[in-house]
């Protein structure tokens, strides 16, 4: 009977020290040291936020053979802020039209414009990721393909802002 206090405490020792030791799995691959955000996601996200951002300030360009367009699934999809609004799916000319609106819009949850959003974030952050194959920033959505890419797959839109730039 002496020796159970002694037992519970090396017990809770033993179980405090593998917690210290244990490293975070993800199903998918390596695990940066970055919060628990995939490597392939986190260096995904910087070169994407960079081929954006230089877009977004005129230093790259917009066309069919840009970076980001081929960092982006399609055919791509947006919807709108409601669930009643419909999915809508762009080939990449679509896209090309659709680019600055979706770079450009406000974002409430954020109470600021996306690409200043990106701006402010080099890194993936935990809250970033959901799963080990998507990660989100805001209104922008990315996925991690069956082959192991990542691409932007998604996006929330404002129905007017899509109805304005393609009349439908």
């Amino acid at each position: 009977m002496k020796n159970i206090p002694v037992l519970r405490n090396s017990l809770f020792l033993m179980v405090m020290c593998s917690f210290l030791f244990m490293t975070p799995v993800q199903a998918a691959g390596t695990v940066s040291a970055v919060g628990g955000v995939p490597e392939g996601a986190q260096i995904f996200w910087k070169e994407f936020r960079a081929a954006v951002l230089d877009i977004l300030s005129d230093k790259g360009k917009l066309n069919k053979d840009a970076t980001v367009i081929a960092m982006t699934k399609f055919p791509f999809k947006t919807r709108g802020d409601l669930d009643s609004d419909p999915e809508r799916s762009y080939d990449k000319e679509a896209f090309l039209k659709l680019f600055k609106t979706i770079f450009n819009q406000y974002d409430r949850r954020a109470q600021k414009i996306i690409s200043e959003v990106m701006k402010e974030r080099p890194s993936l952050i935990a809250k970033n990721v959901h799963g080990s194959k998507m990660f989100r920033i805001e209104n922008l959505v990315f996925k991690e393909q069956d082959d192991g890419k990542w691409l932007f797959t998604f996006a929330y839109v404002l129905e007017d802002d899509v109805k304005s730039l393609f009349g439908k």
